[in-house]
């Protein structure tokens, strides 16, 4: 996760990790209710004493983040950047995946932010349900061999044809 990273990263650094999980999905929400929300969310960070926030939330970062950097008080920072960066090393071929909630899909963010990094990208965009992202990824990290590691052949196979995907609103990493 975002947070397990922050941590490893930076590990004399205290942390407050809020995950909204009693108004998720976010990706359904309309962009006046996720404005509140993440309005919302930056204020309780703030009197938690934070000196940056990083909105983990993929729907919130491509959709309504960039409108309260002028008024936040401290670095706001969300994921597209560092998606779109890490896509673009990862690609061969400039083929990139972008699965996502409708809200990102539709904001066109990660598009925009590839083509001007790297023009010639081939990009296809699929928006699905919430809950069907959510639960996908879950489900994958329980994929394993009989002796419980990562199917090395499948890995394989899927490493030779460096497909790139973003996965928006994920909530977990495997």
């Amino acid at each position: 996760t975002v947070a397990r990273e922050i941590i490893k990263r930076l590990p004399n650094e205290n942390i407050v990790y809020f995950g909204d999980t009693g108004r998720v999905p976010y990706g359904s929400r309309s962009r006046q209710i996720l404005t509140r929300y993440a309005r919302q969310d930056i204020r309780f960070l703030l009197r938690q004493g934070a000196d940056v926030i990083l909105a983990a939330c993929g729907t919130v970062s491509s959709s309504v983040l960039e409108d309260f950097a002028g008024e936040c008080p401290v670095p706001l920072l969300g994921v597209v950047d560092g998606a779109v960066k890490k896509a673009i090393s990862l690609c061969r071929g400039g083929k990139i995946g972008i699965i996502g909630t409708e809200t990102t899909v539709n904001s066109g963010i990660f598009e925009r932010k590839i083509h001007e990094i790297m023009p010639e990208a081939k990009l296809k965009s699929i928006a699905t349900a919430d809950t069907l992202i959510v639960t996908s990824i879950q489900k994958m990290s329980n994929i394993r061999d009989e002796d419980g590691g990562l199917n090395a052949s499948d890995i394989e196979i899927i490493n030779g044809k460096r497909l790139v995907f973003i996965v928006d609103e994920a909530h977990r990493s495997t």
